[in-house]
């Protein structure tokens, strides 16, 4: 049969005890933590290569020493309470400091156990040299106190939290500011409890986004006074490591001032806009008063050179009838005399209009009765528009005592234009007139609706009714409205007009009863 290799543990029970104990004796020897063999008077048994090299003394010195000698902190006087501690508590790890031969100490951790060999008792100890670990720890306490320094002085509010669970750990004096309450009421809070309670689930998302990242990130939120008070807050977050452990820090910054500052500019910008759009809003209307100034100078040349070229014929005319009606009669000839006048008349008319309008004056005010201006004014278009026949329906709030301050000629010139509008849009040569008037003594104020059934204006012609030269008739030169709307402006009123083709329209006039 072929021999069967031994194992490993059948190799060392082949060994003699003698050999063992070697081995076991090199082993301890070149271990690379020092080991100790102590009596119960202290005194060294045994002490291995790294003890030695670690302590700088030969093996021979070393087993001449005691423990005090190598060990300041274990004095003849400390030795017997430890020795007894350890026969109680068999092994146990403390940190104690080693002096050299040359006088230097370094921080040792030294591992202790209690044996008995027969009836001998020996504490057998392995010891470390603690140095890097020591600064390491040193440096971690040093770095922590700083922290706890700066958080203490910081100007924010700070608050420490748990990120799997959210327990509030920590916070400093400006957190407890923040939310009006002490610190011991702020640790062992939920992370939630800090934010209005309609939006904690928003918060609890945030919350878990944030304790899941590795890098610092910011948002901004409310959180609640004890008094009720939301107080918004700009949050500053990381995850940090303290004493070994994950902790979710929060920098919370009162931005209350902040948000004070961007409401106001915010109110300014709007204010800002609205007085850039009603400065150009003024800016426009005054340009186009400028153009139309401008207009009104060209007009006023022309209407002066029209007035001129056209009156003196129209003189001559106007004589040439009277000789003719004066020296010859006959019915066929009277009917063409008088459309002759009629037709001087309408020229006339537009020839006053077009002066009119490139000469309005600033009012004269004088106290008139309304009443009394508008049924002369009524009075004149039926002359005016004999062929017409139209029925007036008044309601009028007053009639002797509607006194205003107003020009005279404005006054008549605008009920004029308005009355004779409403005449010529009755194409049957018939109709009804509904003018009412409203005298506000309360509100200082005159309002005026002249409504007429007649053929009426299309929408797409009421935006430029006002403007000159426009027209909607086939006779005319499109200044009556346009005069209106002057007289109207100058006097401070309001005028606007309502219309429906076919079923009439409705002129509105508001006027103050006093000059402004």
């Amino acid at each position: 049969m072929k021999k069967r290799l031994k194992s490993k543990e059948q190799q060392y029970l082949d060994i003699t005890s003698e050999e063992r104990l070697r081995l076991t004796q090199f082993t301890i020897d070149h271990l690379s933590e020092a080991a100790f063999w102590i009596g119960p008077d202290a005194r060294f048994h045994y002490v291995n290569n790294a003890a030695c090299r670690a302590l700088g003394y030969s093996r021979k010195e070393l087993l001449s020493m005691r423990v005090h000698d190598i060990d300041p902190l274990f004095t003849k006087k400390v030795w017997p309470s430890h020795w007894k501690e350890l026969k109680r508590r068999k092994s146990f790890t403390i940190e104690s400091v080693h002096r050299r031969k040359n006088g230097s100490t370094f921080p040792v951790g030294i591992h202790i156990n209690y044996l008995k060999y027969g009836e001998k008792e020996y504490n057998f100890a392995f010891t470390r040299d603690i140095t890097e670990h020591k600064k390491q720890e040193e440096a971690l306490q040093e770095s922590e106190e700083k922290y706890r320094r700066l958080v203490k002085s910081a100007n924010d509010a700070i608050f420490l939290a748990n990120p799997e669970t959210s327990i509030l750990l920590d916070a400093n004096q400006k957190a407890v500011e923040l939310i009006g309450r002490p610190i011991k009421d702020i640790i062992g809070m939920h992370q939630m409890d800090l934010h209005p309670k309609e939006d904690r689930e928003m918060y609890k998302e945030i919350f878990a986004k944030d304790a899941s990242r590795s890098t610092s990130f910011n948002h901004t939120a409310f959180v609640v006074h004890k008094d009720g008070r939301h107080i918004p807050v700009q949050i500053s977050a990381a995850l940090i490591t303290l004493k070994g452990k994950k902790v979710l820090m929060g920098i919370f910054s009162d931005i209350t001032e902040l948000k004070d500052i961007e409401d106001r500019l915010r109110k300014d910008k709007n204010s800002l806009q609205h007085i850039v759009a009603e400065k150009t809003k003024g800016l426009t209307v005054a340009l186009k008063e400028l153009e139309d100034r401008k207009r009104l100078a060209d007009i006023g040349t022309l209407a002066a050179t029209v007035a001129h070229e056209l009156r003196n014929p129209l003189g001559v005319i106007r004589t040439a009838v009277y000789n003719i009606h004066k020296k010859k009669k006959g019915k066929r000839l009277d009917s063409h005399l008088a459309n002759i006048d009629k037709k001087i008349a309408e020229s006339d008319r537009i020839i006053n209009n077009l002066l009119t309008y490139s000469k309005i004056k600033m009012p004269r005010y004088k106290q008139l009765y309304v009443c009394e201006v508008l049924e002369d004014c009524i009075k004149a278009c039926k002359d005016r528009f004999k062929e017409v026949k139209v029925v007036i329906d008044r309601g009028y709030s007053c009639k002797k005592d509607c006194l205003i301050e107003f020009d005279r000629l404005h006054l008549t010139e605008l009920f004029n234009n308005i009355l004779n509008n409403a005449y010529q849009s009755f194409k049957t040569k018939k109709g009804r007139i509904k003018i009412k008037l409203d005298f506000n003594k309360r509100k200082k104020m005159l309002k005026l609706n002249f409504k007429d059934n007649g053929i009426g204006i299309e929408s797409r012609s009421i935006e430029k009714i006002f403007e000159p030269f426009y027209t909607t008739k086939a006779k005319g030169i499109g200044l009556g409205l346009t005069i209106c709307k002057q007289i109207v402006v100058l006097h401070n009123g309001t005028i606007s007009i309502e219309s429906q083709k076919q079923k009439g329209t409705t002129v509105s006039v508001t006027l103050p009863i006093k000059k402004s």
